[in-house]
């Protein structure tokens, strides 16, 4: 989920710090951390837990396997059995 920060004071602390911020609410309630990235690191697809880079060097890698929509499928369906 994004959150747009309007606040340039805000914008500016996150964007220059190296380590991370604790979030609190105006009651002291902690919300959350902030945790900068290194732009090397940007991970454009979360939920797969890989790196752009990491992403990118598997795709390029002559080495990688391959499996068609027909081949997922047909394994899905065989664990769909054992199941």
């Amino acid at each position: 989920m994004s959150f747009v920060i309007n606040d340039p004071t805000a914008v500016h602390t996150f964007a220059t710090t190296k380590d991370p911020i604790e979030l609190k609410a105006p009651d002291g309630r902690v919300l959350g951390q902030f945790v900068p990235v290194d732009p090397s690191k940007k991970m454009s697809f979360p939920e797969f837990g890989m790196t752009d880079e990491e992403i990118l060097r598997e795709d390029n890698d002559p080495n990688t396997k391959w499996h068609t929509a027909d081949e997922v499928m047909e394994r899905l369906r065989q664990l769909r059995k054992k199941a």
